[in-house]
Order: structure tokens, then C-alpha cells, then sequence
């Protein structure tokens, strides 16, 4: 007998060609030249038919195996006989009478529907291709080929993601991978795979994956049990990307990065290598954060106990990813604070920000906003208030502003560095808004003394007269009276500026253009203020008297208090309520809300963010309201001051913040309060001013004082979008004040800028402007100058001969606007856009912008648009939106080419 060369049959060529037998063969018997060696199934189930394998060691024991087959199997013969040794008694009985060579290639185009044949690139990457295709067939069997030839691609991407585990096609990339092998089952079955088959896969995956790919599958075949994403972030420390710079590095760092390589094949590691890894690794850790993937922490502690085996932990600090990181940041934020320079305060909270832990919602991160918005404001000028109404008007606009940002700052972080830098911050900020309480203090006793009405401002007792039955009188004019007891300016703030989010628009009085306040009823309590605005008298009452007041006061109108607010199960708001609201012959419909109030008594509101989604229930009451038409005035009694640190000042008979005038002398933090808005006995109180002191016993809040936080009460009303105003009134302009969103900057001279000769214009290209997170910006500071409440932003709103007025002269701008005709915005809402841009060194928060031109922050953006038609000569980039799309952007230096005037 002649032996002939054999190869040795896979299982997977075995089952493939089986397969062919049952669905293609005319004969029950597929002789195989191969070594009659067999150690797999010795019957294969294809298709429910049983196809039996067999050594063929001689022409005898195939032919007894032929006289064995039963009528339902068929067979697959391996065997090394030569024909001339079978004979005709075999091969005759066989499929295609002759005897089949191992050819695995050929079996592989089989695999993929569609393909007809392998691709050259494919057959050269190495046999070891069709054997591993052959013998892991996936369950559901390969993907289609989407050409005739299977290319390399399909072929191995395919290979490499069923023995990752995942489902077959999946697009396969650096994130897909080192997510799957960050995770324990994806670890196991790719170390599963014979140590050969890896180190051939990860080799391919590197040339066409990419580093990352091959990265990941090095780490995540080591059989260790880390995550790849843990040590990509390690490798992240260690080799920073520099921007081409070599970074210096300390004695630890090389040594780190040394003992890293046993994580990764225990070989060298490139820096190009690590720097891709580490791209993807904070790739894939930025979306597991959106998706709140549980095994983050997991993971991110491995990073940190792993830059520890490498003895290197305080690497940790360095890193973009880990919470030592952005420790380390926010401890830089609070170095900065401590000086002086614009630059490097604005530049710090930016390196907060790009930090991949620096959640928006996070306390941490809000409290770095806060912190630096309240070194602007403490850097920006001090505007002088002469009245009471001035002083009223200055802490709606900014101070309660400042309010708001220290109560997010105030229990804002545990890290002992940043609490330090916080508590310097706002001492500071207690001490400006000190003095501020101590002017209003002397003025609210002398204009209530004089029983003055503050100018621009209503005292609560005239709300109903003075705003809520105009909103209420006319054609189809309701409204929503809605009290939240105990509501400051600061929180009316936040709660403005979430309703603005949904489908409401804020109306404010067109002679300010801003947010009207009220005045409180002396003392600040609820049972004179709020009984005293739903009546619309001064009047000490309680629940019974507001509602037959209110009544009285605006007829068929209704009043709902806190037990009336009690919806049945299944429901967000009583029945009563609802057809309250829709009801078009209830001219107001009053809802009390003691949320804020209560709240006040039970705990700390430090840090509290005061949702209407939170204030229930406030939410509900909106979306009624918006349903039926009903306009909505948002308003409270009074105010409130929280403790923080509070020293009591003995009285006898004192309660919370007010007290008798025969109880003592006034000392320094009261003020004495005398007249017709006094409600207490003997219209005559003393009250204290200063937020620092407290009578009686501690509490979360306080109110019934003198502080302006405690005596202004916010005035807010909204409408459906689209719904017409009253007049009087129009719709209002972003309210924050400037230092909100922007850099304090020196101001920019504008004056008597003189036309300058037109240089040739620039060659036309296209930019990308590029911002940081909340579009702040480097900037000098503000000298700080006391200016008075009634000038302020008079420079800013001067009609005199400057810069921009010379520009709106220029006759490029005439051509320019006449261009657009109809559409063109009209010239001082252009004049005051161009002007904060340029004050604002050519880079200001859309909001900034909207509140200089009095206009709503939902016309901005159409606002822009028209202005750009005009100034954007020839489609130049003069004025344009950051990529971030809450900056504006201007190009000074191009827009002093195109209408050749200094600006």
C-alpha cells in the first residue's frame, strides 16, 4: 500500500465540508485526502442529517464502513491511501468519484454568503486565517460579503469580534474593544483564545485597527484581572500628551513607566501608542459617565491602586480622567483666587471644566463656576444706591445674583484646600453685601418713616392694583397668582431662568426693561406681607381673611392654600385646581406654596437648586397655566436670610429677626422702623439688617429682618411664547448681570474714533473659533469705582459720537443696510450688540449680548443673523457664534477693515 503526503483535517474544514455533502452532494460519501486521525465528533448533526467521520486506514475499512452506513447518514472519509490503493469499490461510491485534497482557502468563501472567492490581500496575511475562520465559526454563521471577493476586513474584523464575545457584524474600533475587554466576560473569552491565534490577531488589529485596538488586546490577554480602560488611564498619566514638547519627568514618573510594560506584553510602550490609548480611554470613560455605567467607579479606582503598584500614586493628580485630578485643578482654581489676575482665575476654571469628572450638575464644578463668578462680581464696579428704590433695584439685578452664587458655594466641596480659597471668597463677598444691607437698612427707615413709595418698585400691598389686575383685565386675560412664602430674589432668579427654559417667556416693565422688585411689609412676616399682597391692604391676617380679600379685591377670582393642594392618588394636581385655572370666568386664580418657607424650618437650603420640578407643586401649576392661556405672575411676601454662623443678640421678646422698641436700645446690625407699612403694635419695630445676627434660638432661615434679602420680594411674570403683553410692559431680555457669563474687563475708550484709511481687504477664509465650556474668556479687571444706580450703563448706552456710531455713518454700513431693506435690524439694537462685543474684548455670552440690546434671548439668534447680512461684508466673518453656540464672536480688526472706522 502507498501512503500518500496528507495534511492533517481541522474540525472546522471537517464540519464545513460536511455541510457541502448534505446540502450539495449527489453520493452519501465525501472521501477527504487527509490523515486518518480524528479526534472531534465522531457524528456531525448538519441540518438534522447525521454525517458519520471516519479513518479510512486501508481500502477494506472503507469499504466495511460503506457496508455499515445506515440508510439516513452519510459519510466523510479521511484517508492518506493513494487512488490506485482505494480502488474503484471506493472511489465510485464517492461524491464527484475522486478523492477531495484539503484545501481550507477554497472552503472559505463558503462561510460568507455572497463571496465567491478569497481576496489576495486575505490569503496573504497567512493559512492560519482559514483555519481559525473554519474551526470558530460563530452559531449564526459568518456575515455576508457585501463584494464577491472577501477581503481581509470582513474576514478578520469578523474573527477577532466573535472571539471578543460580541455579536457578529459589530463595527469594531479602539472604544468598542476597550470597552468590551474592560469588562470581566469579554476578558475571559478573549483569553480563551489559543495564545497563537491572539498574538496573530493583535498583530493584524494594529495595522488596521489602530494602536488603541492592539493596545487593548495586549492588556486584555495578559490573564490578569485589570481593565485595560484602567491602565490606558495610567498610561494616560505617564505619557501626557505634550504637544510635541518632551515633557520633564521626575524619577518616579520613569520608573512608572517601566513597570507599566508588564501590563501590556512586558514591552516597550511608544508614546505615540500610549497617547492613542489614552485618547480612547477617556473617550470611552466620557460616554460611560453620560450613561452613568455603574462600573466606572470600579474601574477609576483600579486606575488609582494601579498608578500605586507602579509607584507612582501621586500621578493621580496629573491625570485628565481620575478624581485626583480634578482635585488637583480645583486646588489650582483656588491658588488663583487668591490674586488678582483675570487671566489665570478664567484660565483655572477652564482646566476645571475640561476635566472628564467635571459633571455641570456636580457640586464641586458648580461651586467653581459660582466661586469665580464671585471673584468677577467682587472685581467689577460698585454701583452706588442713593434710594431705597436704587438699593431694591441693585440686589434684583445683582445682588441677589451674588446671593444665589454664594448658597452654591457655601457646601460646595470637602476638599480642605478649596474650602479655605471658598471661605476668603465669600467672607468677602458677606462683607460688600454688608455694607449694601446697612445703606438699605437707614434707607428703608427714613422712606417708611416719610411713607415714600420706592420709584420703580411696588410695595407688595399694591401688587394686585398695580400688576396683577392689569395682566387680568381685557379680552381673554387671566391669571396665575402664584405666592412661593418666603421666596428670595436669588431663588426667584434660578427659578426664572429654568421656567425660560420651557415654553414660557418672562414679561418685564418697558421703562427698566428689567425685573420689577416689591417691597415687604414691616417686619418681614407672613402674616402681615402675604395676607397684605392678597388683599391688597395693609392687613395682618391669615388663610381665611387672604381668601375673602382676594375676592373682594378682583371679584369672582380664587385662592388655594397648602391644604387645598392635596391631589388624590393618580393625579399631580387637585380637580379643583385644574378647573380653577381653565375657568375663563375666574379673572385670578392665587396659589400659595409654602415649600420655600417650610423648608427654611426643617433644613439647610445651602447648595438647594430651587427647580420648579422641585417646588411642587409649582411644575404643574406652569404647564396648566401655559395649557389654558393664563398669564403667570410669580411672586412671594417676603424674603429670607439662611444661617450661616448667626451670633444671637439678646432681646427679651424678640422673635426670629424683629423685636418691640421698649426691649432695648438699637445696636449696631438693627435698625428702628416706624410707620404706616409697620404692622407690628404700635407701628414701630426694630429690626435687624445684618444677616449675621439672629434673636432666639437657631434656625435653617430666618426672615421678619431688614436685610434686603428678607424686605425685596421678586416680582416674575410669564406667558405662553407667542401670547401678546400689556402695555407697559414687553418681553424681557436675559436678566443675569454680565459678570454671570462674562470676564469683568477695563473698559474699551469708543470715543471720537476717527475713519481710517480702507486697507486692502484680507484673503477670504473660513475659521473656526473655539471656545472653553461656558464661554468664558481671559480678561483684565474692572478698576473698582463707585457708579451711581441711575448711570450705570450710561457709557454703554450714550449716544455720543464714537467708534460705532461713526460706523453706523459710514457709508459702507448705509450701502450695507439698505442692501437688506425690510429685514435690516434697526440701528441702535446693531450699535449696542457691536458696542458690548468690542467692551467685552470681541467675545460675550449670548445672554450679555441679548441684555444690552433689550432683547429675549429667543430672538437672539434670528437677531444675529440680520445683523451679520449687514456687517458680514462679501460673507466675511465679522461677526459670527463660537462653536460652543453660546459665545458671540466679533472680528475687530476685520470689521475696522470693512467699513474703515476704528473701532
Amino acid at each position: 500500500m502507498t501512503t500518500v503526503r496528507a495534511v492533517m483535517a481541522q474540525p472546522g474544514y471537517v464540519r464545513q465540508r460536511a455541510t457541502s455533502l448534505v446540502r450539495e452532494g449527489d453520493t452519501p460519501v465525501l472521501l477527504l485526502r487527509a490523515r486518518p486521525e480524528w479526534s472531534g465528533e465522531r457524528v456531525l448533526d448538519i441540518d438534522g442529517s447525521p454525517v458519520r467521520v471516519v479513518e479510512g486506514f486501508s481500502a477494506l475499512a472503507i469499504l466495511d464502513a460503506y457496508a455499515r452506513r445506515r440508510d439516513d447518514e452519510r459519510l466523510l472519509v479521511l484517508t492518506d491511501r493513494a487512488d490506485a490503493d482505494l480502488g474503484d469499490a471506493v472511489i465510485l461510491q464517492a461524491w464527484r468519484q475522486r478523492v477531495e485534497y484539503v484545501k481550507e482557502w477554497d472552503a472559505v468563501p463558503a462561510l460568507f454568503r455572497g463571496a465567491r472567492d478569497v481576496d489576495t490581500e486575505l490569503r496573504r496575511v497567512g493559512d492560519w486565517v482559514a483555519t481559525a475562520l473554519l474551526d470558530h465559526q460563530p452559531t449564526g454563521g459568518w456575515p455576508t460579503s457585501p463584494t464577491p471577493s472577501l477581503t481581509s476586513t470582513l474576514a478578520l474584523s469578523s474573527l477577532l469580534t466573535h472571539l471578543l464575545g460580541l455579536p457578529v457584524p459589530t463595527d469594531l474600533d479602539g472604544p468598542v474593544v476597550l470597552s468590551r475587554l474592560s469588562t470581566e466576560d469579554g476578558r475571559a473569552a478573549w483569553n480563551g483564545v489559543e495564545p497563537e491565534l491572539r498574538r496573530r490577531l493583535t498583530t493584524w488589529a494594529g495595522d488596521a485597527l489602530g494602536e488603541d485596538v492592539a493596545f487593548a488586546l495586549r492588556v486584555g490577554g495578559s490573564g490578569r484581572a485589570v481593565s485595560p480602560l484602567a491602565v490606558a488611564l495610567v498610561v494616560d498619566v505617564l505619557w501626557p500628551d505634550s504637544d510635541g514638547h518632551e515633557p520633564r519627568l521626575d524619577e518616579l514618573q520613569v520608573g512608572a513607566r517601566a513597570r507599566i510594560e508588564a501590563y501590556v506584553d512586558r514591552k516597550p510602550i511608544l508614546p505615540l501608542v500610549a497617547q492613542r490609548a489614552a485618547a480612547t480611554a477617556r473617550a470611552v470613560v466620557g460616554r460611560m459617565a453620560l450613561d452613568d455605567d455603574t462600573t466606572l467607579p470600579v474601574i477609576l479606582s483600579q486606575a488609582d491602586a494601579l498608578l500605586g503598584d507602579v509607584g507612582w500614586p501621586e500621578g493621580a493628580r496629573r491625570s485628565a480622567v481620575l478624581r485626583a485630578g480634578l482635585d488637583a485643578r480645583l486646588e489650582g482654581l483656588a491658588a488663583a483666587l487668591s490674586g488678582d489676575d483675570a487671566s489665570s482665575v478664567e484660565g483655572a476654571l477652564r482646566t476645571v471644566l475640561r476635566h472628564h469628572a467635571a459633571r455641570p450638575d456636580a457640586p464641586d464644578v458648580r461651586g467653581a463656576r459660582m466661586a469665580v463668578r464671585l471673584w468677577r462680581w467682587l472685581r467689577s464696579p460698585e454701583q452706588e444706591a442713593r434710594t431705597l428704590s436704587d438699593s431694591l433695584r441693585r440686589h434684583v439685578d445683582d445682588g441677589a445674583w451674588a446671593d444665589l452664587a454664594v448658597g452654591t458655594l457655601w457646601n460646595a466641596t470637602t476638599n480642605a484646600t478649596v474650602a479655605a480659597a471658598y471661605r476668603e471668597l465669600t467672607s468677602q463677598v458677606v462683607e460688600r453685601r454688608r455694607r449694601r444691607d446697612a445703606g438699605a437698612a437707614h434707607q428703608l427707615a427714613e422712606a417708611t418713616q416719610r411713607d415714600e413709595t420706592p420709584v420703580g418698585a411696588v410695595p407688595v400691598e399694591d401688587l394686585l392694583r398695580d400688576v396683577v389686575l392689569p395682566w387680568s383685565t381685557g379680552a381673554q386675560r387671566r391669571t396665575l397668582l402664584v405666592v412661593l412664602d418666603g421666596m428670595s430674589a436669588s431663588i426667584a432668579a434660578e427659578i426664572a431662568q429654568a421656567a425660560a427654559q420651557g415654553l414660557v417667556t418672562e414679561w418685564v416693565p418697558s421703562a427698566t426693561k428689567r425685573r420689577l422688585p416689591a417691597l415687604a411689609v414691616l417686619p418681614t412676616l407672613t402674616g402681615y406681607s402675604r395676607t397684605s399682597l392678597l388683599t391688597g391692604r395693609l392687613t395682618d391676617g391669615n388663610a381665611a381673611e387672604e381668601r375673602t380679600g382676594l375676592t373682594r379685591a378682583i371679584p369672582r377670582s380664587v385662592v388655594f392654600h397648602k391644604d387645598d393642594l392635596r391631589a388624590p392618588a393618580g393625579s399631580r394636581l387637585p380637580d379643583s385646581v385644574t378647573q380653577a385655572i381653565r375657568d375663563e370666568q375666574a379673572p385670578v386664580v392665587a396659589v400659595v406654596i409654602n415649600e420655600i418657607d417650610d423648608t427654611l424650618h426643617k433644613q439647610d437650603v445651602s447648595g438647594r437648586r430651587w427647580d420648579p420640578s422641585e417646588l411642587r407643586p409649582l411644575g404643574e401649576l406652569l404647564a396648566a397655566a401655559v395649557e389654558s392661556g393664563r398669564t403667570v405672575i410669580l411672586t412671594s411676601d417676603h424674603g429670607h436670610v439662611v444661617e450661616r454662623g448667626t451670633q444671637t443678640l439678646p432681646a427679651d421678646g424678640a422673635d426670629g429677626r424683629w423685636r418691640l422698641p421698649g426691649t432695648g436700645e438699637v445696636r449696631d446690625g438693627e435698625v428702628r422702623v416706624s410707620g404706616r407699612r409697620v404692622l407690628s403694635p404700635g407701628s414701630d419695630a426694630v429690626l435687624l439688617w445684618d444677616e449675621a445676627l439672629r434673636y432666639g434660638r437657631k434656625q435653617t432661615g430666618y426672615h421678619g429682618g431688614a436685610s434686603l434679602a428678607e424686605i425685596t420680594v421678586p416680582v416674575i411674570v410669564l406667558q405662553r411664547r407667542g401670547q401678546s403683553g400689556i402695555d407697559g410692559w414687553i418681553e424681557a431680555a436675559p436678566q443675569a448681570p454680565s459678570w454671570w457669563n462674562d470676564p469683568v474687563r477695563v473698559s474699551t475708550d469708543l470715543a471720537a474714533a476717527a475713519p481710517v484709511e480702507l486697507r486692502k481687504r484680507r484673503q477670504k477664509k473660513s475659521t473656526v473659533h473655539l471656545s472653553f465650556d461656558d464661554g468664558t474668556e481671559q480678561g483684565a479687571l474692572f478698576e473698582v469705582t463707585a457708579v451711581p444706580v441711575a448711570e450705570a450703563g450710561a457709557a454703554t448706552a450714550s449716544s455720543g459720537t464714537d467708534g460705532i456710531d461713526a460706523l453706523l455713518a459710514s457709508g459702507v454700513y448705509v450701502e450695507q443696510r439698505e442692501r437688506a431693506g425690510r429685514r435690516a435690524v434697526q440701528d441702535d439694537i446693531v450699535a449696542a450688540v457691536l458696542r458690548t462685543l468690542v467692551e467685552h474684548g470681541g467675545r460675550a455670552h449670548q445672554d450679555t449680548v441679548a441684555s444690552a440690546a433689550g432683547i429675549p434671548a429667543a430672538t437672539l439668534s434670528p437677531t444675529l443673523a440680520a445683523i451679520r447680512r449687514v456687517v458680514n461684508v462679501d460673507g466675511y466673518e465679522v461677526l459670527s457664534v463660537d462653536a460652543d453656540r453660546v459665545t458671540v464672536v466679533l472680528d475687530r480688526a476685520l470689521l475696522t477693515d470693512q467699513f474703515g472706522v476704528e473701532v
